[in-house]
């Protein structure tokens, strides 16, 4: 496969673009994230720090509590207490298994000799210290706060119906349409449906006339000729209007 023209910007293969996402609504801009720890005086101090941003918190003193919100509920990010590891053994293994929530941010509050490590070893994302008074955790939080955001941000996807070629070279082989599109991938519809891991090359332009070249592997494959897709590269100009188009989309959302 020929190597695309221009400057690239390469993408992190983290985000799971499986889930669909017919629209988006202002409500879902804001963080949801679950709390959980048996110390019920850092909780109601994480609570009270995360009241100055655009988050729901959802405390948690209790390991069957915090496994069956887990269970039944989509958080952006947890925020566990990592001082008592049996206790968050158990929660960790729960939300690995919970397929709304394995690719969650885990935040983890530990100040303990060797607590840190241990929750890095478990898949922490970050770790904060255990303050004791509201100001200094809330300076915390807000850098946490924002690399939630980003997370999700990148995620959400919204709806599109444009043309896409697929190309083999600079020539087009097969055409479809593209149905949504966010920061890291696409969905595609075209017959016959691409094979699941297969890497394409690709071509087509947004509504605010950003023509987007870009590379992408296909993360699902149905026989109804839907796939999913995400982008490995795409050309630096694409990525600018991607960015634009989506910037465009969410100040019409929250307007």
């Amino acid at each position: 496969m020929h190597e695309l023209s221009g400057s690239t910007h390469r993408l992190s293969p983290r985000i799971d673009i499986t889930a669909d996402t017919a629209s988006v609504s202002p409500q879902e801009f804001v963080i949801s994230m679950l709390l959980a720890s048996s110390d019920e005086q850092l909780l109601s101090r994480v609570g009270r720090a995360l009241e100055k941003f655009n988050v729901r918190s959802f405390p948690a003193f209790t390991q069957d509590k915090a496994i069956a919100q887990l269970k039944s509920a989509k958080f952006d990010s947890l925020i566990l207490d990592f001082e008592d590891l049996p206790f968050a053994t158990p929660i960790l293994r729960a939300m690995r298994e919970s397929k709304m929530n394995r690719a969650s941010m885990i935040i983890g509050i530990a100040d303990k000799p060797g607590a840190a490590h241990e929750a890095f070893q478990c898949g922490a994302n970050l770790i904060i210290p255990r303050f004791q008074t509201t100001d200094p955790l809330t300076r915390c939080l807000r850098a946490s706060y924002y690399l939630v955001l980003r997370n999700k941000r990148a995620s959400l996807r919204f709806p599109l119906d444009k043309e896409v070629q697929i190309l083999h070279g600079q020539q087009p082989v097969m055409e479809g349409r593209v149905t949504n599109l966010s920061e890291t991938g696409i969905k595609l519809v075209c017959h016959p449906a691409p094979e699941k891991g297969s890497v394409l090359d690709i071509a087509f332009q947004l509504p605010n006339a950003a023509n987007i070249k870009a590379r992408i592997r296909i993360i699902w494959s149905e026989e109804s000729g839907e796939s999913g897709a995400q982008f490995l590269k795409v050309e630096e100009d694409g990525l600018k209007g991607i960015q634009e188009w989506i910037n465009t989309r969410l100040l019409g959302r929250l307007s």
